[in-house]
């Protein structure tokens, strides 16, 4: 996997299993992490593709461990389609 596609590694510093779980990452983060646009960040969250939680009355954010989950169903469906 990719840097750009690394939640761990969205500061450039590693950091520790307690730490990445407590992150969490607004639209435009994961959007620059995925690479890709803010529209289709929010695509993701209205399919339900991606998970996020609700701050205040207009404010996405996106768990560290949402964002894991959506790569890996990402990965794995790239290796079911692969074999």
């Amino acid at each position: 996997m990719s840097d750009r596609h690394d939640p761990d590694s969205i500061s450039g510093e590693p950091t520790d299993d307690a730490t990445n779980e407590l992150r969490v990452y607004t639209v435009l983060e994961v959007a620059e992490l995925l690479g890709v646009s803010r529209d289709t960040v929010f695509a993701l969250l209205r399919t339900g593709e991606l998970r996020s939680i609700r701050i205040r009355e207009r404010g996405r954010r996106v768990t560290h461990g949402q964002l894991r989950a959506y790569l890996k169903r990402r990965e794995d469906a790239a290796d079911s389609d692969s074999a």
